[in-house]
């Protein structure tokens, strides 16, 4: 068994103990599906209990939807591509809605560790998205991430950048725009651990700043930064390089 099955083989079992008969039912019927990694037969049964009016607001179906989607994701050229179209955003959005069925987090800390990795996965399909012109791709899939996690102000600020890059210029400004203003009412992030998804959001959309030619700009969010993420060496960097640049080399 490798270590992402194993990883959700105990999350699945953590799962189980808190449910009830009817979603203990649910659980049982999409965990057979998934675990023997039938991935479309566990999609369709899930859309089946999404669709029944007595099951609609179980939190599973959404979960093994995603988790499902995420891994036709790992290997998109053994489904069809039609049927199965940007399995990525697919997971990140069913993610989302199984959070918001989740109401009062019952379910959300033993699915930790899938959300980590399903969130982890779908940034650098961002970045390779950016990085081979895909902007329609990236567009869907960022405006995915920014919706389906309104409260995870990181993922706002990074989600919100590509949707910039990808010319969704409204949007990702709204998004950056209301992120930092809510992190302004935050106090500093000391915990260099809890720092890091703060420092690569904000050091990417510094980035973006700095390459659209808004210098002005891009000293105020990195100031922001170094503030609320002190002692970072990356950020501290920057706003260092951006605030006493190095003078123009003169020919001789």
């Amino acid at each position: 068994m490798n270590f992402k099955k194993l990883t959700f083989t105990l999350l699945i079992s953590l799962l189980l103990v808190k449910a009830d008969a009817q979603s203990e039912k649910i659980f049982n019927k999409l965990n057979s599906l998934y675990t023997l990694d039938k991935y479309e037969e566990c999609i369709k049964k899930a859309m089946d209990y999404m669709k029944d009016t007595k099951n609609a607001k179980d939190a599973y179906p959404y979960l093994y939807a995603s988790m499902s989607y995420f891994a036709i994701a790992q290997n998109p050229e053994q489904y069809d591509a039609k049927k199965y179209k940007d399995p990525m955003r697919k997971a990140v959005n069913y993610s989302g809605k199984f959070l918001k069925r989740d109401k009062n987090g019952d379910l959300k800390s033993e699915s930790n560790d899938f959300m980590d990795q399903l969130h982890k996965a779908a940034l650098r399909e961002c970045a390779y998205m950016l990085k081979n012109a895909d902007t329609r791709g990236l567009q869907n899939l960022a405006r995915e991430m920014v919706n389906d996690y309104p409260k995870d102000y990181p993922t706002q600020i990074t989600g919100g950048t590509y949707l910039l890059y990808s010319s969704a210029k409204s949007e990702g400004d709204k998004a950056v725009g209301n992120a930092l203003d809510s992190l302004k009412k935050k106090p500093a992030i000391t915990d260099t651990l809890l720092q890091k998804d703060y420092v690569d959001a904000f050091l990417l959309y510094t980035d973006y700043l700095v390459e659209s030619k808004d210098t002005k700009k891009a000293k105020t969010v990195i100031k922001f930064a170094n503030d609320f993420c002190p002692g970072n060496d990356e950020i501290k960097s920057v706003f260092d390089k951006l605030n006493n640049p190095e003078p123009p080399k003169t020919a001789h």
